[in-house]
């Protein structure tokens, strides 16, 4: 989990040195399709949080949505593969450029 968080920052930091020389802006997106399997620790089937652990060790919490129809089949110690898309988003402005809204608002 903390591997997206610095996937995400270094990507970042990649797509900004190298749009930085661009003359003209582009929005830009990327995404990148990441599996992982983790070991159901706890549940809270009330609140339908879920805490679970990778490989690595590292723990994490997350909110599983009423879009999970077999929530209340989930047992502690089961192993859960996942599949989610890491994306970037940025836009680069001048300074002093007013700040875009976004779409649909």
């Amino acid at each position: 989990m903390m591997r997206f968080t610095r996937c995400v920052a270094t990507g970042l930091v990649a797509v900004v040195v190298s749009v930085m020389g661009a003359r003209a802006q582009q929005a830009v997106t990327k995404g990148a399709e990441v599996s992982e399997t983790v070991t159901i620790e706890a549940i809270d089937y009330k609140s339908r949080l879920v805490t679970m652990k990778d490989s690595a060790g590292t723990s994490e919490t997350v909110y599983v949505g009423p879009e999970v129809k077999r929530f209340d089949a989930l047992k502690v110690g089961d192993k859960v593969t996942f599949r989610y898309y890491e994306s970037v988003v940025y836009q680069i402005r001048k300074p002093g450029d007013k700040t875009a809204k976004p779409s649909g608002t």
